[in-house]
């Protein structure tokens, strides 16, 4: 079993001075990248600069699009803009401090479910130095709301708090689509956990009603304006063609994201379930059943999807990998006689093995990517961006294969190839056609015809010809932490 909760002056001393102490370490560490900005976090800034300047809901202004992934985010940030806020500081800083919150409620959660006070800070600590916590935190991206809100509403179901778990879920679905799916297991969750069914209908449905109610506004107002609540980034994400080829991608990407930072979690929450059905304590499983669903359902609904998976997305299992990975530790360490000698020792050094092997990654792997990528966004992209501005007449469309720095900086009517800000090109790809097939047979003309291009291949001026006369190319290492080779940027003027 289990250890109970200790209520002791040094036990919640723990909770006190270490909770601190792991935001400071978590600031720390995240220093090292604090400059990185993926190139998403500037669609963001786009949309909510021409949200404050009444320009609408648009990447381009006037033109109503749904290129964004979470518009709670978004409207979050233009905030800023109405305050007239630096957009791009003022994005990073609330991310981070979304994130150290998400890291102090994670403490209470794992207590919540862990049961002691060490246990439950120690495993804070092991969420603090993950390595997809730490690579998307103070990148202006919506990742850190989101965690803070999967994991506020994981303890409110597990207080059995179902209102404002609800709520919660609610609030998730506006910044990542996910939110749907975990406001599907809370139902299930609840219904199970509910001694009397007819009443967990009545709760049910009115669960469904509070969560519709608190969607309605925005799906009816994505409806009329955009024709569509689906965010263009979802399907410009998912499989387009290639069925099975894109769920074994799926399969594979979502594997080795998760094997590098939490394989140990991995095995030990499987070892705690096989050790609880064994002992046939089935009653263990059922307070639990949402977030085990939820660990289970998240990677297989982006397989079935055939989503293009990157670490970004699956930061919302992380606390529950850890949270029930440490919970498999208590239980196996509970059973083995020699384990169970070393006490909370036995803890620690469990949160050793996944310090070990996160930070690991995190300075061999993912800080070096970080750090080429800042260093082409400064000096090819936004310099390129800033030519635009700069060397072409107000008003003129350009075609883009990534469209945030290039639309933040340039202030240029921007499409992109990859249908996040232009789904009509998704028609092209839906017939089967890469972004690169689209811009090297010039099929993009069939959707815009630009005034300037922006080309991304392994050598500049590819496109050169009578019709495309390059204007500047420039280098840019390490686009993929897994594709580090280097890639060139050239700007074409079309000649009409």
């Amino acid at each position: 079993m289990l250890p109970s909760q200790d209520q002791s002056p040094l036990s919640k001393g723990l909770i006190r001075y270490g909770i601190p102490a792991i935001v400071a370490l978590f600031y720390g560490t995240a220093a090292f990248h604090f400059a990185y900005t993926p190139d998403d976090t500037y669609i963001y800034l786009r949309y909510a600069r021409n949200i404050a300047d009444g320009s609408g809901f648009s990447f381009n202004p006037g033109e109503a699009t749904y290129g964004i992934t979470g518009p709670l985010w978004v409207l979050l940030l233009s905030l800023g803009g109405l305050l007239h806020l630096n957009l791009f500081i003022a994005a990073k800083i609330l991310d981070l401090a979304l994130a150290s919150g998400a890291i102090v409620l994670f403490v209470f959660f794992a207590l919540d479910v862990l049961e002691d006070h060490v246990a439950a800070v120690v495993a804070g600590f092991a969420f603090s130095v993950n390595v997809w916590v730490l690579r998307w935190a103070a990148t202006g991206m919506e990742s850190s709301l989101a965690l803070l809100l999967v994991i506020a509403a994981a303890r409110a179901a597990v207080r059995n708090d179902r209102l404002l778990a609800v709520v919660l879920a609610a609030l998730l679905t506006l910044v990542r689509p996910e939110g749907t799916l975990f406001f599907v297991l809370l139902l299930i969750n609840f219904f199970v956990n509910s001694p009397k069914k007819a009443r967990a209908v009545e709760h049910t449905l009115v669960s469904i009603a509070v969560y519709a109610a608190l969607l309605a506004p925005w799906v009816i107002y994505a409806n009329r304006e955009f024709g569509t609540f689906v965010p263009a980034t979802a399907s410009a994400k998912s499989a387009l063609v290639d069925f099975w080829g894109s769920r074994w991608w799926a399969l594979i990407q979502q594997a080795k994201i998760l094997f590098t930072s939490d394989l140990p979690d991995i095995l030990l929450l499987l070892l705690g379930i096989v050790l609880v059905a064994t002992a046939k304590r089935w009653a263990d499983f059922k307070p639990h059943l949402f977030a085990l669903l939820w660990i289970a359902s998240l990677p297989a609904t982006y397989i079935a999807f055939g989503v293009d998976v990157v670490s970004r997305y699956l930061v919302l299992v992380i606390p529950f990998l850890i949270i029930y990975g440490f919970r498999g530790f208590l239980e196996f360490q509970s059973r083995w006689r020699a384990l169970d000698r070393l006490g909370f020792t036995g803890v620690i050094l469990f949160a050793g093995l996944l310090l070990v092997e996160n930070q690991v990654v995190y300075h061999r792997t993912v800080v070096p990517h970080m750090r080429e990528f800042t260093a082409g966004m400064k000096e090819t992209l936004i310099p390129l961006a800033r030519q635009l501005s700069n060397e072409t007449p107000h008003g003129s469309v350009v075609l883009v294969p990534d469209a945030g720095a290039i639309g933040y900086y340039s202030n240029r009517t921007v499409y992109d190839v990859a249908g996040l800000v232009t789904p009509e090109m998704l028609r092209l790809r839906k017939q089967g056609l890469t972004c690169d097939e689209i811009m090297t047979k010039g099929l993009y003309r069939e959707v815009v015809q630009p005034d300037y291009v922006v080309d991304r291949s392994d050598h500049p001026n590819r496109l050169k010809s009578d019709v495309l006369t390059p204007m500047y190319s420039g280098s840019f290492p390490g686009l993929g932490i897994n594709d580090r080779a280097v890639q060139f940027y050239t700007l074409y003027k079309v000649q009409k």
